[in-house]
């Protein structure tokens, strides 16, 4: 009889939480131990956060979240215009984002082509249906940026729900977010008084860019290649965003040289010493060039549209989505850890008492048990031949 796939979900998340147990148990017995390497136990740390994740999606319609966090002028929303394969978001020298926009993406089969609902800081909301991006984008530039103009209308968030035909994003039921430039309020929080108005905003700011992390399933962190050493980004990357395992993204590769690098073609390995980015999260793009292979697929260039770094970014973000189910989230999370424990290999004295629990894994097992599909007893398999080496 074939499972009922509501039925099916479920046992997958009762095993997701079993699965976080035993990593929470880990990493609880090995965080205080300061003879440890920091490496590895960051990457338990990050494991149970990310288990975090999965366990908010009791159910598929539950959407995942991409923010995407910078400082101002990198490029932030220009790269989620190339996401979503249109201008509807205020870029340029003029413009800051200033309300965290959430962008939804829906099926084609709707009469208003979008909806936009504005909601103010006072709390009134306020809805809108453009008939054309452009339109869009005016809206958002009109409620969404600081600015000089005296018309111009101060909105907390904007929701934009849409067709995006040229996205290969939305397809796995995820949001986009453009979250306020954060990182320069540090320094100027430090060089301003708490009385100025100007402080004022930069701090508003960053507590709305912060809060929206906690929302975030999948984080972006976005630098320009002419900044790689800011010190307010590396500040905010290293304080919040670090644990939270992002993508690391060197915007502005059109305006790389490597001749002024010393012979540098490489941004990300550059990008990765600085920072500390791992390797195989860190990506080169251009959102320039994305623009300039044309968004709409039927008139893109393909071979500019490569260059640009956005399919391999599109590609990335699929993945860290699909990592965001249990079926996969287990499977990732056990592979890690055993990678993590394997590193804490030779500091670790007594190895087994740090390895999990018996019961720990008995119960993960039990429950994967429960699972249906072939996903679920490749795991019990796994587990079986880790049990061996844990526990002789």
């Amino acid at each position: 009889m074939k499972e009922n796939p509501e039925t099916t979900a479920k046992q997958a998340f009762v095993a997701a939480e079993h699965c976080h147990t035993l990593l929470h148990e880990v990493f609880s017995r090995l965080k205080n131990r300061k003879d440890l390497p920091q490496g590895p136990l960051d990457n338990i740390e990050i494991l149970c956060k990310h288990m975090t994740r999965v366990r908010t999606f009791t159910d598929a319609s539950i959407p995942k979240k991409i923010g995407v966090f910078g400082r101002p002028k990198q490029g932030k929303s220009s790269l989620l215009n190339a996401l979503m394969g249109v201008e509807i978001l205020p870029t340029g020298r003029a413009t800051t984002s200033r309300a965290v926009i959430e962008i939804h993406g829906r099926g084609t089969g709707n009469d208003n082509p979008f909806e936009v609902l504005v909601t103010e800081d006072d709390g009134f909301q306020e809805k809108h249906f453009p008939a054309d991006p452009h339109r869009v984008l005016e809206i958002t530039t009109q409620y969404g940026a600081h600015g000089k103009s005296p018309n111009q209308q101060s909105a907390k968030k904007i929701t934009v729900v849409g067709n995006f035909p040229n996205s290969n994003i939305f397809g796995d039921n995820a949001h986009l977010l453009d979250t306020p430039g954060a990182e320069t309020a540090f320094e100027d929080l430090d060089k301003k008084s708490a009385e100025d108005r100007e402080g004022k905003k930069l701090k508003e700011d960053t507590d709305r860019a912060l809060a929206m992390l906690d929302e975030t399933h999948v984080v972006l962190f976005i630098t320009g290649v002419a900044q790689l050493e800011s010190p307010s980004a590396m500040k905010f990357y290293k304080e919040y965003l670090r644990i939270r395992r992002p993508l690391c993204i060197v915007n502005f590769l059109d305006k790389w040289c490597p001749e002024e690098e010393n012979g540098n073609t490489d941004p990300c390995r550059i990008a990765s010493k600085i920072y500390g980015f791992p390797m195989d999260r860190t990506l080169a793009v251009s959102s320039k060039w994305a623009e300039e292979a044309k968004y709409e697929k039927t008139l893109r260039d393909k071979d500019a549209w490569v260059k640009s770094g956005m399919p391999a970014l599109e590609d990335v973000i699929r993945r860290d989505l699909q990592t965001l189910t249990p079926e996969k989230a287990i499977g990732f999370s056990l592979d890690n850890l055993v990678t993590a424990l394997n590193e804490l290999n030779q500091s670790l004295e007594t190895r087994k008492q740090y390895f999990p629990r018996r019961v720990e894994v008995v119960s993960l097992q039990d429950a994967l048990a429960q699972c249906d599909g072939s996903w679920a007893l490749s795991i019990i398999e796994k587990l079986t031949a880790l049990s061996h080496k844990w526990f002789l």
